[in-house]
């Protein structure tokens, strides 16, 4: 199983949960959640905890959000760029798309980013 397909697995097993109040496995299932999230891209740039936002997501797409911080053309870091990661299913896998105030300058990060995703949530899922 791939890493968004149990990611998409466990999103809709806690949503059951929490309908159903059955606060032990709404509590196993978010644990698989952060364990799945913990694994995703962190530094160079992702500088900020990746989030599942809850409110937004459902059985037809997962939304992540998290933060990009820029280089200026001196290499130091300057603004923030808040971005969501989309993810929805494909015939071919899965489509994942990358949301956020990216101006003229940083397409090329915005482009980054959906390729570091898509590799990430490409790979295998591995049981702790």
């Amino acid at each position: 199983m791939m890493k968004y397909q149990k990611l998409a697995v466990a999103f809709n097993a806690y949503k059951n949960c929490v309908k159903s109040h059955n606060v032990i496995w709404e509590e196993k299932w978010q644990d698989v959640i952060d364990s799945i999230i913990y694994t995703l891209p962190h530094g160079s740039g992702i500088d900020v905890e990746t989030r599942l936002n809850h409110k937004k997501s459902s059985s037809k797409r997962i939304v992540l959000e998290a933060s990009y911080h820029c280089m200026d053309e001196n290499g130091y870091y300057g603004e923030w760029i808040d971005f969501s990661i989309i993810l929805t299913p494909d015939w071919d896998g899965v489509n994942i798309r990358i949301s956020g105030r990216f101006d003229s300058k940083n397409q090329h990060t915005k482009e980054y980013l959906s390729e570091i995703y898509y590799e990430t949530f490409s790979e295998e899922y591995k049981e702790e």
